[in-house]
């Protein structure tokens, strides 16, 4: 499986942890980076880059990796 980091621009950390939480999707989503919004990823094993567009964020693919 290929996982595939995010970085997403314009929003802070508990906004996009809050964004991907409601969104209740089939599929797990990891939020991570720093606490203060300088730095908020999304990852996961799916095609982040559409999923996160879907949400309403934007962002750039920054990492990916086979498993």
């Amino acid at each position: 499986m290929r996982t595939t980091t995010v970085q997403i621009f314009g929003m802070t950390y508990d906004e996009v942890e809050k964004t991907v939480y409601e969104a209740d999707l089939p599929y797990d989503l990891l939020v991570h980076g720093r606490q203060d919004g300088t730095l908020v990823c999304v990852s996961g094993e799916t095609d982040v880059l559409a999923t996160v567009a879907m949400l309403g964020m934007n962002g750039i693919v920054i990492e990916q990796e086979n498993a």
